[in-house]
């Protein structure tokens, strides 16, 4: 792993450049990483008290057994260059840890799933395909982007929207899941909606509606 530099020399990394699905990149201190070109990986790990930051060009997350995988086990990291999931993806937060997302593209179909005690944040902006799937199990989520009109987003963590969201579906289930709507945020559900022993905290001037539209 690069501690510094381009995603794309092949010196900044130990066993060759990861970019092919299924290639497996880890960082285990801090480094800040610029993608001069896209790359594909189908694991990505970030284990470093130290910040890890990746700008720069695509980073398509591609995976042929099973969903391609982002596991941060410490810190508080920043991936700033676009990743698009290609296919279905598990990210990992452990706890005390945070990862914060830049733009995200999510191909149609694909699931994402968010677990672990830690915290993501998507900083957006989200770019969902018809019948994509945010899964926000455990720990923190928050949105601070709108996860789109071909959403579905299923909530079994905590999730605060910091943003307003304009989605398919929402569904808010198991004990302890909970979604907070500050002050100015507004939710819109185009399709069915479930809560299922789940809480959803709104202030006076956050609205919830939903239409068929």
């Amino acid at each position: 792993r690069p501690a510094t530099g381009d995603w794309t020399t092949a010196a900044n990394w130990t066993n060759g450049i990861p970019n092919a699905p299924d290639a497996y990149a880890e960082f285990d201190s801090g480094a800040a990483v610029t993608l001069g070109g896209s790359a594909t990986v189908g694991t990505l790990i970030l284990n470093s008290a130290s910040a890890i930051t990746l700008n720069g060009a695509t980073l398509h997350l591609s995976s042929t057994h099973g969903p391609a995988q982002i596991d941060v086990y410490s810190g508080s990291h920043v991936i700033g260059s676009t990743l698009a999931a290609g296919s279905d993806v598990a990210i990992y937060v452990a706890a005390g840890a945070v990862l914060t997302l830049g733009p995200l593209n999510i191909a149609a179909g694909v699931h994402v799933l968010k677990y672990g005690n830690g915290t993501l944040i998507f900083g957006g902006p989200i770019n969902a395909g018809a019948g994509s799937v945010l899964d926000l199990d455990g720990g923190n989520a928050k949105l601070d982007a709108d996860a789109g009109p071909d959403a579905i987003v299923n909530v079994t963590g905590h999730v605060t929207f910091i943003t307003s969201q304009d989605i398919a579906q929402l569904t808010i289930s198991g004990a302890g899941s909970a979604i907070l709507l500050p002050t100015t945020d507004n939710v819109r559900v185009r399709g069915r909606s479930v809560a299922s022993c789940g809480i959803l905290y709104m202030t006076t001037q956050a609205l919830v509606w939903q239409s068929s539209n």
